[in-house]
């Protein structure tokens, strides 16, 4: 009992640290989208930090579940305990808490006017754009800019010339996420994180998309969380807790990359395709009516290859508990 009080203790403080640090991460992050060369970056910035916490906030506590199956693989006592905890944590989190988050941060998009504005670029520096590079030796209030740009590339006929340009728009001349590419270009992300953050935010997009378009959405999404919580059946398949915890990991990023696969269309994308065409040529009636409702508002396939994935997790976990019980049974006679 105590085991499972101090799981919920644990979830909860590292809940709070973890999305302070990680709402701070993105709002450094979106700093950096409006830092121009040359001049000092103004760190604290109120919006962006409230738009971390509503960003980071699934992503937070679902990596906090995965640090209180860790919490189970170090202190084994009172199984049933720790499971009951877990279950709760984990239906807490997705029936109640990221609910609410996305609530508060759809009220917070609406009721924000203000949106911050890119800074116009600083003069002085070369920045590589556009198969060339651009040079500006002054750029005015208003957006208007002189300066050149070297061709590199043959853009504009010939590679190696020198367009001289004046009171052009510095939007027209190249616009992208980040307001100056020399800040794109050092803060650029290594494939390694890159990839997560993809798949994360595709999950999160489809999650609250889920959730605004209704509850039929919502529990076809959750079959995504099922099979995301069952990992904790791997958490004694060894006798090594490294290797445990590896395996709960790796089931973890399966179980993400199926999902992700399946929204970009990367599987079963045939399957889809004609399953809606075979949805849409059916005849219309009442209870037809309601069976296209529920299918149009959810992905019935990714549901049943998410069921598939919680059934073979928890099965396979406790196939190989039970191996390994079995065996070290046998070993101590």
């Amino acid at each position: 009992m105590k085991t499972a009080f101090n799981m919920i203790i644990y979830y909860l403080v590292a809940t709070f640290l973890g999305l302070i640090v990680a709402a701070g991460i993105y709002m450094l992050c979106c700093d950096l989208t409006l830092l121009v060369a040359g001049e000092k970056l103004n760190f604290f910035n109120w919006d962006f930090f409230v738009r971390g916490l509503f960003v980071a906030f699934p992503l937070t506590v679902s990596v906090v579940l995965g640090f209180t199956i860790f919490y189970g693989i170090r202190h084994r006592e009172n199984h049933f305990f720790r499971l009951g905890a877990y279950i709760f944590l984990c239906a807490l989190t997705w029936f109640c808490l990221v609910p609410v988050c996305f609530n508060l941060q759809k009220s917070y998009e609406d009721k924000k006017t203000e949106n911050n504005q890119k800074k116009l670029l600083s003069s002085g520096f070369f920045r590589p754009e556009a198969g060339g590079v651009f040079y500006f030796s002054r750029v005015e209030e208003n957006g208007k800019s002189n300066g050149l740009f070297i061709d590199l590339s043959g853009i504009t006929g010939e590679a190696g010339s020198i367009v001289r340009f004046f009171d052009s728009s510095v939007e027209e001349l190249y616009d992208g996420k980040y307001s100056d590419t020399l800040i794109r270009d050092v803060v650029k992300l290594p494939l390694v994180l890159l990839v997560p953050l993809q798949v994360y935010s595709t999950l999160i997009e489809n999650a609250r998309s889920a959730w605004n378009s209704g509850w039929l959405s919502w529990i076809s999404f959750l079959s995504f969380v099922l099979a995301l919580c069952s990992v904790i059946s791997f958490q004694y398949t060894s006798g090594w807790r490294l290797i445990n915890a590896l395996s709960v990991m790796f089931v973890a990023g399966v179980v993400c990359l199926v999902n992700y696969s399946f929204y970009k269309g990367f599987i079963f994308k045939n399957l889809r395709i004609s399953w809606n065409e075979h949805l849409l040529a059916v005849e219309p009636g009442e209870k037809m009516n309601f069976i296209q409702k529920i299918f149009e508002n959810s992905e019935p396939l990714l549901v049943a290859i998410n069921l598939f994935l919680f059934a073979f997790i928890l099965v396979s976990g406790i196939l190989l508990f039970i191996f390994k019980y079995k065996n070290k049974k046998e070993a101590k006679q």
